[in-house]
């Protein structure tokens, strides 16, 4: 998950409608919204689909801001 060019991680639950997308680490050094996403994991769905995207892997595994 190193450089530039490191692709965004999704995890994806459920198979119906709403989807809701939960975005986190845009910058790497705000662990926030990974917490959220590691917390709403084992949540059982009623109905819909969750998109859990780290948006900057690679700044999040270096803990800085942008690379």
């Amino acid at each position: 998950m190193k450089g530039k060019n490191s692709q965004p991680i999704k995890s994806h639950r459920g198979n119906s409608n709403p989807l809701v997308v939960i975005v986190a680490c845009t910058h790497g050094d705000e662990l926030i919204g990974e917490r959220v996403i590691e917390a709403l994991k084992p949540v059982p769905l009623r109905q819909g689909s969750l998109l859990f995207i780290i948006a900057n892997p690679a700044a999040r595994a270096q803990n800085k801001r942008y690379i």
